[in-house]
This record gives structure tokens, sequence and C-alpha cells, in this order.
């Protein structure tokens, strides 16, 4: 799957494949994951592809299917599997699948407490957060949020969790 996502976009630098619990509840549940907070809403302000089966993908044909699916998108869903996302470094795509576990966990719960027809972030009000001024260019904003090689990080979870995970090496 993921050579296949490589050959098939070349804008793509990275590529996570994980089984994350709500994603795969909600999916298999035959939900859409709707957008719900802030955190990754572009990733969910459309319906996103899903791959109907929960198969592991194990061949060059499954592979491109999946490839051909998240296309124009950065997050795909494999039915109660897990999911995809990509990005244009590790990062971006970790970020990315971060994000959408929390977007599912909301949904989850919004559909526990409301029922299939629970109500989630309009569009409009999506729209009002295109087209701003990036944090980075903002100076209150542009020295917390800047790395040593002078570039803005994605968020400060990154660094959380490579700090986490460096512990134990």
């Amino acid at each position: 799957m993921h050579s296949c996502i490589y050959k098939f976009h070349p804008d793509v630098q990275s590529v996570v494949h994980v089984h994350p619990r709500f994603t795969v509840l909600v999916t298999t549940l035959g939900q859409q994951i709707k957008p719900m907070c802030q955190e990754g809403i572009q990733l969910v302000r459309k319906p996103l592809p899903m791959y109907p089966h929960v198969k592991t993908i194990q061949t060059e044909d499954e592979g491109m299917e999946v490839a051909a699916l998240i296309k124009g998108y950065q997050a795909l869903l494999l039915q109660g599997h897990g999911a995809t996302t990509t990005g244009k470094n590790l990062e971006e795509s970790v970020i990315n699948m971060l994000q959408l576990e929390e977007q599912a966990r909301m949904n989850y719960y919004a559909l526990s407490a409301l029922g299939p027809n629970y109500p989630s972030i309009p569009d409009a009000l999506i729209a009002e957060m295109s087209g701003r001024t990036s944090l980075a260019e903002l100076p209150h904003f542009r020295e917390p949020i800047a790395r040593a090689s002078g570039q803005p990080r994605v968020s400060g979870v990154w660094q959380y969790y490579t700090a986490e995970v460096s512990k134990d090496l």
C-alpha cells in the first residue's frame, strides 16, 4: 500500500498506516467522520474515501486501489481496519493521523450521546478558518513556533510525542 501511494502520488513524502481505536470503531459502525473540532478539520471537511475491506493490503492491485482512492485527500479510511494518512514529511503525516483519530473519537462520543443525526461543525464556520494569516506569520506566535531551522513546526504535539518516544531510546 505504501509503495503504491508513493508511486501514484509523487508529492507524498510520508505515509502512515495504523489501527486507531475510534477510527476503526466509527468505520465499522458505517459512520462518516464529520468535523467536530478545529484540529484536523480540513482532513474531514468532506467525506473521506473508504476502502471497503478489512483485509490487509498484500498485492500490487490492492495497493493501487488504495492509492487511487486517496487521490485528493490526506487521509483514507479502511473499513474495520484502520486509516492511512499522508504528508509532505513524517511530522505532517503523523499529526494528520493523530488529528483524524481525535475527530473519530469526538464523532463516536456524539453518536453515542445523540444518535446518528448528531450535529457537526457547519461548512460556513469551517470556511471562516480559510485564507487567514498563518500563525507562523504573526509576530506574537513567530518565536514560540519556530524551529532551530527557522521553519514553523506543525504543532507542539509533534515535539511532545518525539520527546516521549526519545526517553526510551
